[in-house]
């Protein structure tokens, strides 16, 4: 009986450490479980969070200042087809928003008028056998003092050759560049003479730059 009785109790004393392992064990597991589950409520917030910033970009609104543009040649008497690109871009854009203008758009725009900022400063004209880019020092300082988020200006030229040709660029006040886009294209009839509006290639220009700064800011 004795034997028995001694039997009995090695056999408890060699199973209680089983029972603890498998209890540690247990408890391990239930852990992992727990972290996998944090891991993915993270993961869930992290991306609430960037939807509510997307959403967020895609409703802000970008301030644009149109600075007097380089009308070169016969482009002196393309004003009011230029105002008519500007126009027609600003209203298929409603994210990109006219606060100033050195030319009178659209009245459902908007635009404050610009005044004399710029008037005769805002084109660098120091090469004579160019027709000018965007004075970058001077552009940044009054569209800084604006307050706005981009410059927008347009060169176009107009010599009846095939110098003629629509450029367009935007400053990215925060970032300091510009984002361009030229493009030779005929803008007055050969024989005729008379020139062609052109206006639906100055509204593709303007949207293209537009897009280029909200993939920059998007990114």
């Amino acid at each position: 009986m004795g034997n028995i009785l001694l039997l009995a109790a090695f056999l408890c004393m060699v199973s209680m450490p089983a029972v603890a392992v498998s209890g540690v064990e247990t408890d391990v597991e239930a852990l992992k479980k727990d972290v996998e589950i944090l891991k993915q409520e993270v993961g869930e917030l992290k991306g609430a969070v960037q939807s509510l910033k997307d959403e967020r970009k895609a409703t802000e609104t970008v301030a644009v200042a149109v600075f007097p543009a380089s009308l070169n040649g016969e482009a002196v008497d393309y004003k009011d087809v230029l105002i008519e690109g500007l126009n027609r871009a600003f209203e298929s854009q409603e994210r990109f928003v006219p606060a100033f203008s050195y030319y009178a758009l659209d009245r459902r725009l908007g635009a404050q008028p610009l005044g004399d900022r710029g008037d005769g400063n805002s084109w660098d004209r120091s090469n004579p056998w160019e027709t000018g880019k965007p004075d970058t020092a001077h552009v940044s300082a009054e569209a800084k003092k604006l307050g706005v988020d981009a410059a927008l200006l347009v060169s176009i030229t107009i010599t009846g050759t095939e110098k003629d040709g629509i450029g367009v660029y935007l400053l990215d006040v925060s970032r300091g560049k510009w984002l361009s886009r030229e493009t030779r294209t005929p803008l007055k009839h050969t024989l005729s003479g008379i020139l062609l509006r052109k206006s639906g290639e100055i509204e593709a220009l303007v949207k293209r730059v537009f897009f280029e700064y909200r993939m920059a800011h998007e990114s």
